[in-house]
């Protein structure tokens, strides 16, 4: 009996180890800058640094994975992007590292793209930008010449925090959700949104409002404080109406 249990152990071990080997392997390796043009996973075998103009790691396969794997891709300050993908493609992710000195940090221009736990910093323009019905979470974006997260209609950004940027902090096209962020320090907005749900963030020290609201949409439970420079009487928050809707506002405090 109890060389039976030792041998379904001694199984399941290889099995699960068999598992992990095959996931590993079916990861392609990336050292260098280089287009990807197949449906896959890709990983970073070290930081990877460019050494001519043009987008790193350019995208135009549908369903790409592509772990950082807790390195950095910089561009060196060269004209390009660090990863980047034409509006045909969908259901890109980019997880796990830091993009810096880039053009634009991360630019998933397609649909349904995923970008989590990724630093995007001291890029040119924006350090992060998902298109239609995207999503980023769990990242930071700082020090970017731009905004520091954009998103196009239908996104949602989440647990992320957007500091000293030239633009404004997280933007959120229509219909998106902006839900538990912090966006402090950059130059525009802490966070422009049209027609969305903004809800449970933080906004603190932006240059302009701390939030500007291009209504319809709702507006719950976010704090906002010291935007505006700190101007004596200025509003924290704004409520745009061009677009003929109202605001739903609740809970909202500017301690």
């Amino acid at each position: 009996m109890e060389r039976t249990k030792r041998l379904v152990v001694v199984c399941t071990i290889l099995a699960a180890s068999a598992i992990f080997a095959t996931d590993a392997a079916a990861q392609t390796k990336i050292t260098k800058c280089q287009s990807i043009s197949a449906t896959g996973s890709y990983v970073l075998g070290s930081n990877v640094t460019a050494n001519s103009p043009g987008t790193c790691l350019p995208i135009s396969a549908d369903f790409v994975t592509i772990d950082l794997n807790g390195f950095t891709i910089d561009c060196a300050g060269l004209l390009g992007e660090g990863i980047g993908e034409g509006s045909n493609v969908q259901g890109t992710t980019v997880r796990n590292g830091t993009i810096t000195r880039c053009y634009r940090g991360v630019n998933l221009a397609g649909s349904n793209a995923l970008v989590e736990r990724v630093r995007a910093v001291s890029n040119t323009n924006e350090g992060i930008n998902v298109g239609h019905d995207g999503m980023v979470k769990d990242s930071q974006a700082s020090q970017n010449g731009g905004d520091g997260i954009a998103l196009f209609f239908y996104g949602l950004v989440t647990g992320s925090s957007s500091f000293a940027n030239g633009g404004n902090g997280i933007s959120a096209g229509n219909g998106s959700s902006v839900i538990g962020n912090t966006a402090s320090s950059n130059t525009g907005h802490g966070i422009l949104a049209a027609l969305s749900l903004v809800a449970k963030n933080n906004s603190t020290g932006n240059h302009l409002y701390g939030y500007y609201i291009y209504c319809a949409g709702n507006v719950i439970e976010n704090m906002a404080r010291g935007n505006q420079n700190g101007f004596p009487g200025a509003a924290n928050f704004f409520y745009d109406m061009t677009l003929g809707g109202t605001c739903n506002t609740s809970n909202n405090w500017e301690p």
